[in-house]
């Protein structure tokens, strides 16, 4: 392994959110303004990938696993042990213990905050995640497998067009990539093949969070808690800070099964919250990380905003990492209206 491979193992393995005292990893994240431009930070960057000669044959069998794409370049070889990940989160015991309680409560703060900032016809979003990144073949033998970082700007308008900034970090060799795309009803991103986005969404601030968590119930009739779960990040992730919107997910999520407090935390951008969970029961490879995994929610006390969500592998991963394992987590830092997709919120 290269000088640079063992600096950032270092890195990752040095990640730790035991609360109190809170210190925040490599992402820098906690003074950081959430306005402010975002800069392109490296968390724990290592990838192994079987040799060449075998990506080779292997080449127009790989699939896709749920952290997404692989770019293949240069010879490394499979490490003798595991891929360092950031540790899991820790708790501290919360006062309310019922999570439908503790829901229903956050939900009612969310719907009083004042409505998100700005003015214009975009919304925009800034986000950050981090994921394990794997690609296997169709024998279910995984080829290679890395530490990813990507940022997220988003600018959408109500009809669905706008523009989407992303860009990686930790990819293979340590090269970054950027794309910078506008959003349209058909887009294509590394990680997606060409499909039809959603219908329009209601404006951010339009609907009040009883309107939409009744469209919403309509449109997820059927989901379990664990799809109710990715549902809410998905649609957090275009509106973010909008107290309608927080108020109408939490109140769902409120009224599912099977949801776990898990207590007091810090997320990765050193942010305390309070964390709930629910457990996700895999098939095979090609539906998640692990057989077993937890879903994690981190929701803001004070205004019940989520803040991060992070997924743990519990048991038998389909990965080179050893449970229980943080393999993605995705920080919500920013939402507001601006006027037009070159515009950040002042």
């Amino acid at each position: 392994m290269s000088q640079r491979g063992h600096d950032a193992l270092r890195r990752v393995s040095g990640q730790r959110l035991d609360p109190p005292p809170v210190v925040p990893p490599d992402l820098n994240l906690a003074d950081t303004d959430e306005d402010t431009d975002p800069a392109t930070v490296r968390p724990g960057n290592l990838w192994w990938k079987r040799p060449r000669t075998a990506l080779v044959t292997a080449a127009a069998a790989t699939v896709l696993v749920a952290g997404g794409a692989v770019f293949v370049a240069g010879d490394n070889t499979r490490p003798a042990g595991p891929v360092a990940t950031p540790p899991p989160m820790t708790f501290q015991p919360a006062s309310e213990r019922n999570p439908a309680k503790l829901l229903h409560g956050l939900a009612d703060r969310a719907v009083q905050q004042p409505a998100p900032r700005g003015e214009g016809n975009y919304y925009y979003v800034n986000k950050r995640q981090w994921r394990f990144s794997t690609s296997m073949g169709t024998d279910g033998e995984i080829l290679s497998s890395g530490l990813v970082e990507e940022t997220e700007e988003l600018w959408r308008h109500p009809d669905g067009t706008g523009r989407m900034l992303r860009r990686w970090t930790g990819q293979v060799d340590g090269e970054d990539t950027t794309m910078d795309v506008p959003l349209s009803a058909i887009r294509r991103t590394p990680d997606e093949t060409y499909h039809p986005q959603p219908g329009p969404k209601p404006p951010v601030g339009r609907d009040d969070a009883e309107t939409l968590r009744e469209r919403w119930l309509r449109e997820g009739a059927g989901r379990t808690t664990s799809q109710w779960f990715t549902s809410a990040t998905e649609l957090w992730d275009a509106r973010v800070k909008d107290p309608a919107t927080a108020a109408a997910l939490l109140r769902i999520l409120a009224d599912q099964p099977d949801i776990t407090v898990d207590g007091t935390t810090t997320d990765r951008a050193g942010r305390r919250g309070i964390s709930v969970s629910t457990l996700v029961h895999n098939n095979g490879p090609r539906d998640g990380y692990a057989k077993t995994e937890r879903l994690h929610l981190v929701l803001d006390m004070d205004t019940g905003f989520p803040l991060a969500t992070e997924q743990v592998v519990l048991e038998e991963p389909h990965l080179p990492v050893t449970p229980p394992a943080t393999v993605s987590y995705t920080l919500w830092l920013a939402g507001a209206h601006v006027p037009d997709t070159q515009q950040r919120p002042q």
